[in-house]
């Protein structure tokens, strides 16, 4: 057990490192490349925080562990939107100086209802068919569709308003420094730790589940999500510091997508004829409160473009609720 815990902690620490410089190194290749904040936070960043939750769901899958894949998937999007999103909302509500496509929070809200209705249709046990799962993955490809038509068109615009202006584009003069053979090590380098700490999180998270009685649905919905939503943070945080929030929100929107489609897709597909199959839990109360908090989320930044303290308290307050509910109904034997 002690060994378990240490392991557990290692590959904690090695998603954060390695997910920092993952982060670090898709930045630098947004700049170097210069293509807008929120395209690169919903697309590049999101795909490299997400890797985590990729490896640690697929694996879980491959070994039969269902409530491990679809519970990290689903805590993931809520540890995201609830904590992370909350946490910097209510400590620095900022107005967005980037328009966002609407269609990405149309296809967000869309994947969660998608995910819903798939654990219902067709069957009595709340199971995820290989086939509902490639409709998951074809959402994540049109989701990526979309980014990549929007990137190039942006990067049009910004060209030819820098030919108009008669000036160069205001970003070259901080990417002289940046090397590509810099961008590609870190970005490798990170991949790395990433995948390390992803196997190190899951093999060790399912032993001291199993040790202590706690279910896999229980570990992914906690443990396991809030690890593997650590490189989310971190890059959430680092946005915020540099007074760049675009990053931070597109790559919570595009991680939360991620998730829901090309992780979910991906787990589905490996689970074969078996189907993912969605605990109680996860179908009857973490879908409703995914689909909750991305409203909560959502709604002032696609009316009001910001987002409030109020917004950040309140997403909190649902999460501090939502892990009461799930430690409660643990002690109760409810979580299975």
């Amino acid at each position: 057990m002690f060994l378990n815990i240490v392991l557990l902690i290692l590959g904690i620490a090695l998603l954060i490192i390695g997910g920092n410089w993952f982060v670090s190194s898709a930045i630098d290749f947004g700049k170097k490349t210069k293509i807008p904040s929120i395209i690169v936070g919903a697309t590049i960043v999101s795909i490299a925080t997400t890797l985590p939750e990729l490896l640690v769901s697929t694996i879980s899958a491959a070994k039969g562990s269902f409530g491990l894949s679809i519970g990290n998937a689903a805590g993931s999007v809520i540890c995201n939107t609830a904590l992370i999103a909350g946490l910097s909302i209510a400590f620095m509500p900022t107005v967005l100086k980037e328009k966002d496509n609407p269609i990405k929070y149309a296809i967000l809200i869309l994947s969660t209802v998608l995910l819903f209705v798939f654990a219902i249709s067709f069957n009595a046990n709340y199971v995820i068919t290989w086939y509902e799962a490639c409709v998951l993955l074809a959402t994540f490809i049109l989701f990526m569709t979309i980014n990549i038509i929007e990137a190039k068109n942006t990067t049009k615009q910004l060209k030819l308003e820098a030919l108009n202006k008669k000036k160069k584009p205001s970003q070259e003069e901080t990417t002289e420094n940046l090397k590509w053979w810099k961008i590609i090590l870190f970005f490798i380098l990170g991949a790395a730790g990433v995948a390390g700490g992803a196997i190190l999180t899951v093999n060790n998270a399912e032993e001291i589940a199993r040790a202590i009685g706690i279910s896999d649905t229980f570990i992914g919905l906690t443990i396991a999500a809030i690890g593997t939503s650590l490189p989310e943070l971190v890059s959430t945080i680092i946005s915020i510091k540099k007074k760049n929030s675009e990053i931070g929100y597109g790559n919570i929107i595009g991680a939360n997508i991620l998730n829901l489609t090309l992780v979910v897709g991906l787990s589905g597909v490996i689970s074969g004829a078996t189907g993912l199959a969605l605990s109680t839990l996860t179908f009857a109360v973490s879908l409703p409160f995914v689909i909750l908090i991305s409203l909560v989320f959502l709604v002032p930044i696609m009316t009001k473009q910001r987002t409030y303290r109020w917004q950040g308290i309140l997403l909190l307050s649902l999460y501090a609720c939502y892990m009461i509910y799930l430690i409660v109904a643990t002690i109760n034997g409810l979580v299975v």
